[in-house]
C-alpha cells in the first residue's frame, strides 16, 4: 500500500513535466536562432543526439544485464532503466535532421573524397549511403525488438517462470546489443573521419553508454528520495552497489580509451594517429585534458574509497560529473570533423582559432533533453514505479547487515 500511495503522489505531480517542456521550448527557440547564425549547428545537433541515444542504450544494457546475471539488488531500480530505454525508439524521429544533412556531416558520401584518398575498395563498399541506411534500420529494429519484448515481459511479470523467460531472452539480447551498438559506433561516430579506424572503438562507445546510464539511474533514485519516494526500497545497499558500478566502469572506460590511444600512438601510422593529433591541437588540447581528469581521474580518486561510494551527496555530484563528461566525450569526437576540407583533412589553423563551445551546443541540449526527460518521466510514472511482482523484490529491498 505504501508503494501505491507513492505512485499516486508521483502521478499527480505534473509540475516536473511542465518545467521540462518549458526548458525544451526555450531550447528550441534558441536553437532555431542558432540554426541561422551558427555554421556548426548540425555537428552540435549530432553530438547532442549521440549523447542521448547512447544514454538510452545504456538503459537497455542495464536491464539486459539485470536479467541475465540475476542481479536481485537492482530490482527496485529496474523501472528507471526500463523507462530510460523506452526513449530509444523516439530517437529514430530525432534522427531525421541528421539524415537531411547527411552529405555535409559525412564526407565519404563524396566521390571526390574517395578519389583523393585512394582507400581500399572494401572500405568504399562498406561506406555507401544505401548500405549505411540499411544497417541503421537493422540496428533500430534490433533495439525495438529487445525493448518491446523486455518491457512487455516486465510489466506482465507475475512469477518465477516470467523471470526465467526474461533471463533467457536477455542472453540473446546481450549478443544482439553488443554487435549492434559496436557497429552503430563504427558507422555513426567513427565514420565521421572515414580515414581513421580502431577495432576498440565499439567497446569504448559501449563503456560510455553503460556508465552514463548508471549515473542517470543514480540521480533519478536520489531525486525520488528527495521527494520522499522509495526511501526504504532504494536504500544504502543499492547506493553502495551503484557506486561500485560507477567506479568499475569509470576504470573500464579509461582502460579502453587509454589502450586505444597507446596502441595507435605506439604504431605511429599516419592514417591512425592523425585522429588524436587533431584533438591535441589548439584549444582541443585543453578539452582533452578536461576529459581525462573529469571522466576518469576525479571519479576514480573519489569512488575508490568505500565510504564515499555510499555517500549519497558524493554519488549525486559524481553522477552529474559523469553525465557532463559523457556529453563532452561525444562532442570531442564529433566537433573537430567540422573543420575538414573537401578531401577530409582538418585545417589546423582553423582548429587553433576555434572557439571550442558555442551557446548553440547548450541550447540544443536543453531542447532535446527537456523533451526526452519529460517523456522519460511520463513513462516512469505511468506504471508501478517498482517491479512489485518480481519474486526477488522482498529480498532486494532488505538492507544489508552492518
Amino acid at each position: 500500500m505504501q508503494i501505491n500511495d507513492k505512485t499516486l503522489m508521483i502521478e499527480k505531480d505534473n509540475k516536473i513535466i511542465q518545467k521540462l517542456i518549458f526548458v525544451s521550448f526555450v531550447g528550441i527557440l534558441l536553437s532555431a536562432v542558432g540554426y541561422y547564425i551558427d555554421d556548426r549547428f548540425f555537428h552540435s545537433y549530432l553530438a547532442c543526439y549521440l549523447f542521448f541515444i547512447t544514454l538510452s542504450l545504456g538503459g537497455l544494457f542495464f536491464v539486459l544485464a539485470h536479467h541475465m546475471f540475476g542481479a536481485d539488488w537492482s530490482v527496485p531500480l529496474r523501472r528507471i532503466a526500463e523507462s530510460l530505454m523506452l526513449l530509444v525508439p523516439l530517437m529514430l524521429i530525432l534522427l531525421i535532421p541528421i539524415l537531411l544533412k547527411f552529405d555535409s556531416l559525412y564526407e565519404w558520401t563524396s566521390s571526390e573524397f574517395w578519389s583523393h584518398h585512394g582507400v581500399l575498395d572494401a572500405k568504399k563498399a562498406y561506406l555507401n549511403k544505401t548500405f549505411f541506411f540499411i544497417r541503421l534500420a537493422i540496428y533500430f529494429l534490433i533495439w525495438f525488438f529487445l525493448i518491446s519484448r523486455l518491457y512487455t515481459l516486465s510489466i506482465k511479470q507475475k512469477n518465477d517462470l516470467d523471470k526465467v523467460k526474461m533471463k533467457r531472452f536477455s542472453a540473446l539480447g546481450l549478443a544482439l546489443f553488443a554487435i549492434s551498438v559496436s557497429f552503430f559506433g563504427f558507422d555513426v561516430i567513427m565514420s565521421l573521419d572515414a580515414t581513421w579506424f580502431s577495432t576498440m572503438f565499439g567497446v569504448y562507445v559501449f563503456a560510455g553508454c553503460y556508465l552514463s546510464a548508471t549515473a542517470f539511474v543514480t540521480l533519478v533514485s536520489l531525486f525520488l528520495r528527495s521527494k520522499g519516494v522509495l526511501i526504504n526500497e532504494i536504500n544504502e545497499k543499492h547506493y553502495a552497489n551503484l557506486g561500485k558500478v560507477l567506479f568499475a566502469f569509470t576504470v573500464f572506460w579509461a582502460y579502453i580509451g587509454g589502450f586505444q590511444y597507446y596502441i595507435i600512438w605506439y604504431a605511429n601510422l599516419p592514417e591512425e594517429i592523425y585522429w588524436f593529433i587533431q584533438r591535441w591541437e589548439g584549444p582541443w588540447k585543453y578539452l582533452s585534458i578536461v576529459l581525462i581528469f573529469g571522466h576518469f581521474v576525479i571519479p576514480f580518486l573519489v569512488l575508490i574509497f568505500n565510504r564515499l561510494k555510499r555517500n549519497r551527496s558524493v554519488l549525486a555530484v559524481i553522477s552529474i560529473l559523469i553525465l557532463f563528461m559523457h556529453w563532452l566525450d561525444m562532442y570531442w569526437m564529433v566537433m573537430p570533423t567540422y573543420y575538414r576540407d573537401s578531401h577530409g583533412y582538418i585545417n589546423m589553423e582553423d582548429l587553433n582559432q576555434l572557439s571550442v563551445l558555442s551557446w548553440t551546443d547548450f541550447s540544443l541540449f536543453f531542447a532535446m533533453g527537456g523533451l526526452l526527460i519529460a517523456l522519460f518521466w511520463r513513462f516512469f510514472k505511468s506504471k508501478s514505479i517498482v517491479a512489485l511482482n518480481d519474486p526477488a523484490y522482498e529480498q532486494s529491498i532488505t538492507k544489508e547487515e552492518s
